[in-house]
């Protein structure tokens, strides 16, 4: 591949990785792909968060990565969860 092409390449590729991550609120606009590295880089696996709750309470969900198999069980107590 050309010098061109290569660069034309990891444009696009830093253009997806930070339209991401202003999305997730972690980028702006201009960052640069160092900046963004360490904005990937800070994101903590949470992996399966668990949570058990009773009615009345509440629970805040940590930011980070979550691998989409955690659950929040909700406690005999009376009412609705």
């Amino acid at each position: 591949m050309s010098t061109a092409t290569e660069i034309s390449r990891l444009s696009t590729a830093r253009d997806t990785i930070r339209d991401k991550l202003i999305a997730f609120g972690l980028a702006t606009s201009t960052d640069k792909l160092d900046v963004l590295a360490n904005a990937v880089d800070s994101i903590v696996n949470r992996g399966a968060v668990q949570a058990t709750v009773q009615e009345g309470d509440t629970y805040t969900i940590p930011a980070g990565y979550h691998n989409g198999s955690g659950t929040v069980t909700g406690v005999s107590g009376g009412g609705n969860y």
